[in-house]
């Protein structure tokens, strides 16, 4: 019952985190386009698990982390996850250092902190890669090609936004594509290539409008607008088209910030260029006056919200763009304090002193990995012998159940086989006693008879004989005995093929001495003409017993099919056919039916026809030595055999 009681809590237990899970990524996948949903659903979660152990509150509290950056609250957020990356480096599970690592990396990169962005981000995807969260991968590599863009260093944002791209293998996600390609399409604005990164903006802003995502949507015009600095009307409707979004999903977003500062911008380049431009444009400030005073507006919203999120690099393009605004409007004293600012702040971020110690975090990489796969390792191990203890219990009867159940199965199913196994060979050894008794009927009996007959014949009326008949007769008789010694060899030689572990002894073989005992062999067939033809003095490597007796059995039948015939002529006939070589066998009788030689090919026919040891000899041995038997007969034209050998 104790045993049961635990069972049903484990099982519990597993089904609660699997769904918690669950919810988290639910969450995630929501953040990025309606944070403020996204955080309503999280503190929801936090209520319902208030009284959880902390390992689950710290997912949780890392989940709501990664919420609130989204929400702009930094501070909040950082807080948060630093308390969850601190339970979680204790029980060192990748998978949750990933996400605090990524969170750490963007709450850097908003503050402009290069050099902690990279180095959070490449630990993220260390511990990503290992725990194979692949959306968390795209997303570290796109934040990576990021940090790197804004340090002006192109090629190797690119490299990172490829390898971002390059997972969509592992794990398709139309929203996590259409943010990189977003991206990929800013790199190239900024390389200056706006063809290009006009058709990944293209690509992405179709893919966010089709999905109804609002937040993706006012990403890509932020940084589409940018490609239309030639057209100040179409780069004011994005920008502005983007803001109205911004406005509502997230007025503190990054990419607000950026595209406050953006219109701004295109304010200020109306009213120093073509202050006309917005002439009959109703929803555009008219004028210069108009124009510089929009353009200051959204030039301090935007610093103001770069200045209390602390994102640093969006204070210095604002401050900048402030110092031109002012300089274009004879404010020398309010441009000189802002580009001071600029100065000040661009030193500090974009130092030789920072980018040494980002090419140092690359360099330090491997180490990193090889130290912190050395502790994972441990606090791995550790883990794993504590929670075997707790499984052993769980799992032990389950597991005496199922050896029992095996064990029982196994036992059965090796009884029928060894039944079938023991039906197989009795079938078998059924077989060879019929072919056995077949071979005896078939084969043996004649040479008998025909020397009893004799004997017979010799012993009751020795007067009918004179002296020519009774030599012709012994010689047909011995040679009647010597065809039954040769047919109780094939037996023999097919007794042995019947073994198990019998095999031919294979050597070069002349045709033409086979040609000539075969010939010796057939010298008392006076009915019929026997012909041997080896031009070519073929040597086969084969067994020599195993082709006279196959030979000897075909000449054999043909013979007997042909009694009575006139003019009965017998064929044997060597050559080369594609370097392979061939004997045929080919009589001019009236042919045979496919029926009468279907023992050459179905080993259960066991008797063939005529005399000899039958196809069914013929068969095996022909199988044994390796080579294949054809027929060809036409009814009334003769049979032709045909060996061909391998």
């Amino acid at each position: 019952m104790k045993i049961l009681t635990f069972l049903l809590l484990f099982s519990t237990a597993i089904f609660a985190q699997t769904d918690l899970e669950a919810r988290r990524q639910g969450i995630e996948r929501l953040t990025s386009s309606d944070p403020e949903a996204a955080f309503k659903e999280i503190s929801a979660i936090a209520v319902e698990h208030k009284n959880a152990d902390e390992k689950t509150k710290a997912k949780i509290e890392s989940t709501m982390a990664l919420v609130m950056i989204y929400m702009a609250d930094l501070e909040g957020a950082e807080k948060k996850n630093d308390w969850s990356f601190s339970v979680h480096s204790k029980s060192g599970e990748a998978q949750e250092l990933a996400r605090n690592y990524f969170s750490k990396a963007l709450i850097a990169e908003r503050r402009s902190d290069y050099v902690h962005s990279i180095d959070f981000f490449l630990k993220t995807i260390t511990y990503a890669e290992k725990s194979k969260q692949f959306t968390l991968l795209q997303k570290s590599n796109r934040g990576l090609a990021m940090s790197y863009c804004d340090q002006r260093d192109y090629n190797k944002a690119l490299d990172f936004i490829n390898k971002s791209l390059s997972y969509q293998k592992q794990k398709p996600d139309p929203m996590q594509q259409a943010y990189s390609l977003a991206a990929k399409g800013e790199i190239y604005r900024l390389k200056g290539d706006l063809k290009i990164a006009n058709q990944y903006l293209k690509e992405a802003h179709d893919t966010f409008e089709k999905a109804g995502n609002e937040h993706g949507r006012a990403w890509v015009l932020t940084n589409w607008a940018i490609c239309h600095e030639n057209n100040l009307l179409e780069y004011a409707r994005m920008a502005l088209e983007a803001q109205e979004i911004w406005d509502k999903v997230a007025p503190e977003n990054t990419m607000s910030i950026v595209n406050l500062g953006n219109i701004g911008y295109n304010f200020m380049v109306m009213a120093r260029d073509s202050a006309m431009v917005t002439k009959g444009q109703p929803d555009l400030p008219q004028g210069k006056a108009a124009l510089v005073g929009a353009s200051e507006r959204y030039y301090k919203r935007a610093l103001a919200l770069a200045r209390k999120k602390k994102n640093w690099n969006a204070v210095i393009y604002q401050t900048h763009n402030l110092a031109a605004l002012h300089y274009m409007n004879a404010d020398y004293k309010s441009a000189y304090d802002n580009l001071n600012i600029t100065l000040r702040l661009n030193d500090s971020i974009f130092s030789q002193q920072n980018k040494n110690k980002i090419a140092a975090l690359e360099s330090e990489k491997k180490i990193l990995l090889r130290d912190e796969k050395i502790r994972l390792d441990q606090i791995r191990l550790e883990n794993h012998q504590k929670q075997r203890w707790y499984l052993f219990g769980g799992l032990a009867l389950l597991a005496c159940i199922g050896v029992l159940l095996f064990r029982q199965n196994q036992n059965r199913k090796n009884h029928n086989q060894r039944l079938l196994s023991l039906n197989n060979e009795l079938d078998q050894a059924n077989k060879v006693k019929t072919r056995f008794f077949s071979i005896l009927n078939h084969d043996l009996r004649r040479p008998v008879y025909n020397l009893i007959h004799y004997l017979q014949l010799q012993k009751e009326s020795p007067e009918l004989l004179d002296a020519d008949s009774k030599e012709r007769i012994e010689g047909q008789t011995l040679q009647s005995a010597e065809n039954l010694l040769a047919s109780m060899e094939d037996l023999l030689l097919w007794s042995k093929g019947q073994m198990e572990h019998f095999e031919p002894s294979a050597k070069a073989v002349a045709v033409g001495s086979v040609f000539l005992d075969l010939q010796h062999h057939f010298e008392s067939e006076s009915a019929v003409s026997l012909h041997f033809e080896n031009p070519e003095n073929i040597t086969i490597t084969t067994d020599g017993d195993y082709l006279k007796t196959i030979l000897r059995n075909l000449i054999g039948n043909a013979i007997k099919a042909m009694e009575g015939q006139p003019n009965a002529t017998i064929w044997v006939k060597s050559f080369s056919n594609h370097k392979r070589p061939v004997i045929t066998v080919c009589d001019n009788g009236k042919g045979i039916q496919a029926e009468q030689y279907k023992a050459l090919y179905d080993e259960n026919e066991v008797v063939g026809i005529g005399t000899g040891l039958g196809f069914h000899l013929i068969r095996d041995l022909a199988k044994a030595i390796g080579t294949t038997v054809s027929v060809e007969s036409n009814s009334g034209e003769g049979t032709t055999f045909t060996l061909t050998f391998n």
